[in-house]
């Protein structure tokens, strides 16, 4: 079964503003009125269904979760997957056993729904945080097919810039030795790997990370507004108004060749498909130049280790690489869908599935993710004064002095909700005051990842219900795609690649493509539709 990818985000839901007041009276909004956050317990169990998330006790470590368990009389029950999320999930499902709130990916909601398993979300809707930030027409793009909202989604954006953190890292130490020479196109890298690999022999010239991601971003180097989601996620290209096989584009082509001609000549770690995230990276600082769809952490947790050795050196950002005669400004190994990714659902278990809305709504609102993300007020920042986009006025200089300790306290996610418009912005809003207070995590995002970001909200529906004929089929296109790709990494020749592709293609036709593709048409360009009109 397909292992699933998950960055750990989730719902929210309360109408919470900054005009003073304790949270409790400002999130009184509920139709029952006998729920009022704050003043009525609320207790829940939580599982994400995702191997990266790891069950804890809620509100011992973090300070932000102290507060939130004693001012808003919450407590969760965070379940662990034990690293195998996807068994125990369906294991919750065969015993009736399933927790309060869970975190799955939007394609499996259509059994859940079907079964009866989780709980609509309509009578909520009026006064929250949820409905003033996204509006009707935002919210109608996550009904199910029975017209009911049972989703609330992940990391929704309610900004014009987005968000992601993909890209290109180069190692300075190693690039200055070399006369830091300009690696801007394909071309130039091919060169400079070589270079690499000639005056360090014992250096990895390219890591493509964990589960070869690196190679998506590369394929996004080839074409103009060439997103990463089309080869790592659909499996489809856009022409004209149609989604069209990656089996039979030219520019996958070009990008399956280019990228298998490096793993050939030893310019690709060669374990780049077998590494765990430990193996990954604990050799990263043996490696010139990082391809991953996740620079940002791969670089904060490594670049310790460089400088270990050289105070000096450091991971550095790079604009991403691309085709000669390519727009610099229009490739995109990022991307970003306003409407979130993963979704939050309250299963028909919960004994109170008003309350788990409610406490989502509030960290999902402005005050709430300040609480989450920032620390309590008082700690870093005081209630009062804030500015028209929501950050505090009185944030404390102790934020930016000293770090350590503020890492301890907050930008904790083990909540399971994330508003990026508010945390991302307050990155921005810190590194319009000073670049110095922006670590080097927030640097690289505000500087090259988010800039390189773009819109994917049109393709939110995409990829259908994992029970529907066209969910079987794209799993397994998803298999004909994966078995394809590794095997043309390791092919003696252009020759062996492009018959490999051929194959891959014929199996991916036999498979039912074009009837999924069809689907897949018709529920992009319906939701275009339907943007149009927001």
């Amino acid at each position: 079964m397909r292992k699933l990818l998950i960055v750990f985000m989730v719902l929210v839901v309360s109408a919470f503003t900054f005009a003073g007041g304790s949270p409790a009276e400002e999130s009184t909004s509920a139709t029952d009125e006998e729920f009022v956050l704050g003043e009525t317990p609320l207790t829940f169990s939580f599982f994400d269904v995702s191997d990266v998330f790891a069950g804890h006790d809620y509100g011992v470590d973090y300070q932000g979760e102290a507060w939130i368990k004693e001012n808003l009389l919450v407590d969760m029950e965070l379940i662990g997957s034990g690293g195998a999320a996807e068994q125990k999930f369906s294991t919750m499902i065969i015993d009736g056993d399933l927790p309060d709130r869970l975190s799955i990916n939007r394609n499996q909601l259509p059994q859940l729904v079907e079964a009866g398993l989780v709980v609509p979300l309509d009578d909520y809707l009026e006064g929250s945080y949820f409905l003033e930030s996204m509006g009707t027409g935002a919210i109608d793009m996550l009904r199910s097919e029975d017209g009911k909202l049972y989703q609330y989604p992940q990391w929704m954006i309610t900004r014009e810039s987005g968000n992601g953190n993909g890209g290109w890292l180069i190692q300075k130490s190693i690039h200055d030795a070399l006369g830091n020479p300009p690696v801007e196109t394909f071309d130039q890298l091919y060169d400079y790997l070589n270079l690499v690999s000639r005056e360090y022999p014992d250096m990895i010239p390219l890591a493509v990370t964990q589960n070869f991601t690196g190679g998506y971003v590369i394929f996004t180097g080839f074409a103009e507004d060439m997103l990463y989601d089309y080869i790592a996620s659909f499996k489809a290209i856009p022409e004209g108004d149609e989604l069209t096989s990656i089996f039979k584009s030219d520019v996958f082509e070009e990008a399956l060749l280019y990228t298998a001609r490096l793993f050939r000549e030893g310019l690709i770690d060669p374990d780049s498909f077998t590494i765990n995230r430990s193996q990954d990276l604990e050799r990263l600082p043996d490696v010139a130049v990082v391809a991953s769809n996740n620079i940002a952490m791969r670089g904060r947790e490594t670049r310790g280790v460089l400088q270990q050795e050289d105070p000096s050196n450091d991971w550095i950002p790079i604009w991403p690489i691309r085709k000669e005669g390519l727009d610099p400004d229009r490739v995109f190994p990022n991307s970003y869908n306003t409407l979130g990714g993963r979704i939050n659902v309250i299963s028909s278990s919960a004994e109170n599935p008003e309350g788990v809305f409610r406490f989502m709504d509030w960290l999902f609102s402005p005050y709430g993710a300040l609480v989450n993300w920032f620390g309590p007020p008082g700690l870093y920042w005081e209630d009062g004064d804030f500015t028209p986009e929501g950050y505090p006025v009185n944030f404390s200089e102790d934020w930016f002095s000293d770090p350590a300790d503020v890492i301890r306290f907050v930008g904790t996610n083990r909540t399971g909700i994330g508003n990026t418009a508010l945390v991302d912005g307050m990155s921005e809003y810190f590194y319009s005051i000073d670049p110095s207070f922006v670590n080097w995590t927030k640097n690289t995002q505000i500087t090259v990842a988010w800039q390189t970001s773009k819109d994917r909200t049109e393709f939110t529906n995409v990829i259908p219900a994992t029970d529907s004929d066209e969910g079987i089929i794209f799993q397994e296109i998803e298999d004909i795609f994966d078995e394809m790709y590794s095997r043309a990494m390791f092919a003696s020749s252009d020759a062996e690649v492009l018959s490999i592709l051929a194959d891959a293609d014929s199996e991916a036709d036999d498979a039912g493509f074009d009837q999924l593709l069809d689907y897949m048409t018709e529920i992009w360009q319906r939701d275009k539709e339907r943007l149009e009109d927001l």
